[in-house]
């Protein structure tokens, strides 16, 4: 069986390098949530990810909003910062959900510049979890 790592909740990276990682998740345990169309989860059982680029040294901040339903809840948000300094180099800011019971959510990610109060970019995921 393949496996692929995961995050330990304690970590916290500064870089690709400093990530300390758990092999012993199995591909079935996890999914990509895609804000282009409807994700099925199940309840207890599976974390679903969601990963954007951005670029925090730029100061750049994805903010998620959540919908409140009850039916899954953020377990994690990571940022994985580029190797480089460069000016332009893209990290990965990650969110992990679990579903947490039968139902229907939607989780909203907006994209602020540096010093704004309105996003420039917004996405919705949606969880529907049984």
């Amino acid at each position: 069986m393949f496996s692929i790592p995961k995050l330990l909740p304690k970590a916290k990276p500064v870089g690709y390098q400093l990530l300390k990682l758990d092999t012993q998740m199995s591909f079935a345990d996890e999914i990509l949530l895609d804000s282009q169309r409807q994700n099925r989860m199940r309840v207890n059982g599976e974390l679903g990810w969601f990963i954007q680029e951005c670029n925090a040294l730029a100061g750049y901040v994805w903010r998620c909003i959540s919908d409140n339903s009850g039916v899954y809840e953020l377990i994690e948000e990571v940022m994985l910062q580029p190797s480089i300094s460069a000016e332009g180099a893209l990290g990965k800011q990650i969110w992990i959900f679990s579903a947490l019971k039968a139902g229907e959510g939607q989780v909203r990610f907006e994209l602020y510049p540096p010093g704004a109060s309105t996003a420039i970019k917004q996405l919705t995921v949606y969880i529907i979890a049984g």
